[in-house]
């Protein structure tokens, strides 16, 4: 027993000291074509050599690398191994036999011997015909196909940034345009954040354009791609499945969301020491530079900010793949694009990053199904292209309707944000108010030619009741006569009804009457064309949608933006 267990040791020294090879040290850094590699390759050496072993050279086909060494070694294993086994047989025999000889005629000691023998045979008999055993049982076993590993192109860093983006479609949206708003704030549902945090990243990421591509192919909000995209939603298969749909900003703010939390994780060693400045920057460091640029960087003190933040990064790049980068600026550009994000957040009014107050209920998307997006409304008329000095500029203007109108955050509110030299925005609203309301408002104001504009937002209400569309249609052109009766020098604004649940295609006669009887007032705003989901005419289309769970026909702030703007261009038109 104890000479099998020396055998035992003595193979495995000789198979573990020969995995241990000399081969030279490449330059991967330089690796761009297959030729450059194939140069690069070496033939492997192994530092304990064994009779009969000789590896072939790696050679590049079709942009992978092949490799027969393994193969190459186990073959040669194995034939060392049987020289080796039957060496130590034949001494095995030699020693039986020599026992058999002096066994002077003893049963116990001739028994002895012939076991001995015997197992030796059997041993070598094994050994010899294991690879036709072997190739029995699976003809895989004994084939030794080369390892076959394919080559990663170099791409340069600084194509995986947004300095040198190219846009394809679309333009850039200012800080002050709501229209990802609603978006934002489910996300930030999502991981207990602030939305303006969300919203500052892709911002400087993509301007808020979601159209946006890269050279290196990085699309969307959060200048992302599919690869990165799958990673990070691993853990909601239905949302990393439409990660060919990155122009999706429900899609693109979900990666965006989970790259923030991940950061967020790492910087909770930092506790409250970190301004909303340096904070905003680390976190931005860790999607622009990657995670283990933000690990290098907290390991050297980054949680005191400032300085020892720009120290880090910078000599991250310096010393990264082997000082590659070193000099060209490469962390200092980084950290003055992450200080611009960080500046950013700190302007959009953050100071607390878990402060979601703002974000209102809007529920965390990740538990539903992937939103649709309509691009079409966006692009083709998503931000038009507005003249407050021909419209609104020095103006005074009344709306008055029913919810749309009514409270914070409404159409008057988005028509006031995007003409600020607008003089004056008098709200009259209430909540499930018809025609009639308005009409009282009207005869109540005695003084109607102090107003340049009266917006007109109401019937809706008037349909959903049970009036049918050519009943509420009349109403609606009695209220403007005598609006414009009390003050012809008043421009009314007929702004369209939107779709309203379960009232089928009234909302959509109603629209066309309206529009076809453009004398009626002295602007007419198809607020309904834009606004109704073609999918179900009961409910807005999902960009201006609050959502499941909600009502479905109040528009989110998007939504408000957009009919604000729709109102402003088709006054400046005329």
């Amino acid at each position: 027993m104890k000479k099998h267990k020396l055998i035992l040791i003595f193979l495995v020294v000789i198979i573990g000291a020969s995995f241990f090879y000399n081969i030279e040290k490449t330059n991967a850094e330089a690796l761009k074509t297959e030729d450059e590699i194939q140069k690069l390759l070496r033939q492997p050496q192994p530092q304990i050599k064994i009779p009969g072993l000789s590896f072939s050279k790696p050679t590049v086909t079709d942009g992978n690398i092949e490799n027969a060494t393994i193969g190459e070694y186990i073959q040669t294993i194995y034939r060392f191994g049987i020289a080796t086994v039957s060496l130590f047989a034949t001494i095995m025999i030699m020693i039986g036999g020599l026992q058999w000889i002096l066994s002077a005629g003893s049963p116990e000691k001739i028994t002895q011997a012939k076991k001995l023998v015997t197992q030796a045979f059997l041993g070598v008999g094994l050994a010899v015909f294991s690879y036709t055993i072997l190739y029995l049982i699976n003809p895989s076993l004994v084939e030794f196909k080369s390892l076959s590993v394919k080559v990663i192109q170099e791409i340069d860093i600084d194509t995986a940034i947004l300095e040198g983006k190219t846009l394809y479609e679309g333009k850039s949206r200012s800080a002050s345009d709501p229209i990802f708003d609603d978006i934002f704030k489910s996300f930030g549902n999502c991981i207990n954040v602030d939305y303006r945090v969300l919203k500052a990243f892709a911002l400087k990421e993509s301007g808020l354009n979601h159209t946006i591509v890269n050279k290196s192919g990085f699309t969307g909000l959060f200048q992302t791609n599919q690869k990165f995209c799958k990673s990070a939603l691993k853990k909601y298969p239905e949302w990393s499945s439409k990660c060919d749909d990155l122009t999706n900003p429900n899609v693109s703010t979900a990666v965006g969301s989970v790259m923030l939390q991940n950061a967020l994780k790492k910087l909770t060693k930092c506790g409250d020491s970190l301004n909303p400045v340096d904070k905003g920057s680390l976190i931005y460091l860790n999607h622009n530079s990657g995670g283990g640029a933000l690990n290098y960087i907290l390991a050297r003190d980054a949680c005191q900010g400032g300085e020892k933040i720009k120290d880090g990064i910078v000599n991250f790049w310096n010393q990264h793949k082997g000082g590659a980068y070193n000099g060209q600026g490469l962390g200092e550009k980084r950290y003055a694009f992450s200080i611009g994000v960080g500046e950013l957040i700190k302007n959009l009014g953050v100071t607390d990053f878990n402060n979601t107050f703002g974000n209102g209920a809007l529920a965390c998307p990740f538990s539903g199904a992937v939103p649709t997006y309509d691009e079409s409304t966006i692009l083709n008329f998503g931000s038009p292209t507005i003249n407050c000095s021909k419209s609104f500029d020095g103006k005074k203007i009344l709306t008055i309707g029913s919810s749309s109108i009514d409270g914070p955050n409404n159409i008057d509110d988005f028509i006031k944000s995007n003409c600020p030299n607008t003089l004056l925005v008098t709200e009259e609203g209430e909540s499930g108010s018809r025609v009639n309301f308005a009409q009282q408002k009207i005869d109540s104001i005695n003084n109607l030619s102090h107003y340049d504009f009266v917006l007109f937002y109401t019937g809706t209400n008037d349909i959903a009741s049970g009036k049918t569309p050519e009943q509420t249609h009349q109403e609606l052109k009695n209220l403007y006569q005598s609006a414009k009766t009390k003050s012809p020098g008043t421009k009314i604004i007929s702004l369209s009804v939107s779709p309203y649940g379960r009232s089928g295609e009234k909302p959509k006669k109603l629209h066309e009457l309206l529009k076809a009887d453009p004398g009626a007032s002295d602007y007419f705003v198809p607020w309904y064309e834009y606004s109704v989901d073609p999918s179900n005419i009961d409910i807005l289309k999902p960009a201006f949608n609050k959502g499941v769970g909600k009502d479905q026909i109040h528009p989110n702030t998007a939504g408000y933006n957009f009919v604000a703007k729709l109102i402003i261009y088709e006054v400046s038109q005329k």
